[in-house]
């Protein structure tokens, strides 16, 4: 199986908390993460789009995958996870994983780095 990099927004706390979760379950080394608030970005994609949903490439093909089919490369990665690569490539191949995944990161909330001071803090919607 081939290395993928991972696309996440570090001023996301779910998304950071998944991606430590996914780190200490990365045994094969498989997975690499890539801030997208990082200017030295390695893809060529908007950043609004970035911001929307999770992106990952294969490092082998350099294929694109966003959204619950990201999801669905992460999980294939990760031996105890395994088991949820079905469920999750069927609820991709029958629409629904596309809505759900659509719904949980159209509520998760950012914290942009440095727009916070101890009176205020700027968390805003994706």
């Amino acid at each position: 199986m081939s290395k993928i990099i991972v696309l996440y927004d570090s001023w996301c706390p779910l998304c950071v908390s998944m991606k430590e979760n996914i780190q200490r379950l990365n045994w094969l080394r498989l997975i690499e993460f890539q801030t997208i608030r990082d200017d030295s970005r390695i893809i060529n994609i908007p950043i609004q789009k970035l911001e929307k949903e999770m992106h990952c490439i294969n490092i082998n093909n350099g294929k694109i995958a966003t959204g619950i089919d990201a999801i669905a490369s992460i999980i294939a990665r990760i031996p105890l996870l395994t088991i949820f690569y079905i469920p999750i490539k069927l609820s991709s191949y029958f629409g629904f994983g596309h809505y759900v995944y659509n719904y949980i990161a159209s509520t998760r909330k950012i914290v942009p780095i440095g727009n916070c001071s101890e009176e205020t803090c700027d968390i805003k919607n994706i």
